[in-house]
């Protein structure tokens, strides 16, 4: 396993998690949650993919744990997945 990335900015590491998403990198990715610390951003997440803003697909590819054991063994199993796009053309539209 490669050495994991120092810390990182919130934009920095969205950039890393869209670069995966889209198939420009193969490396984990992940996020240590020592006491909950982003539990906010993962609410985003998951609040951002039930508005369909992105597939539960996507957000579940980011590695997450409070525990740094549990997070390395994470990392280590890591494998890419491939998630096709999707176009809803519902969304939006009038019924």
């Amino acid at each position: 396993m490669e050495e994991p990335l120092p810390s990182v900015s919130a934009e920095e590491f969205l950039a890393i998690c869209t670069r995966g998403q889209l198939g420009l990198h193969e490396k984990p990715y992940g996020v240590l949650n020592a006491s909950g610390f982003y539990d906010p951003l993962f609410a985003l997440l998951d609040h951002l993919a039930a508005k369909k803003f992105l597939l539960p697909g996507q957000t579940a590819m980011i590695q997450r744990s409070a525990d740094p054991a549990d997070f390395l063994a994470k990392l280590a199993r890591f494998k890419p997945a491939y998630i096709p796009k999707w176009i809803d053309t519902s969304v939006g539209q009038a019924h």
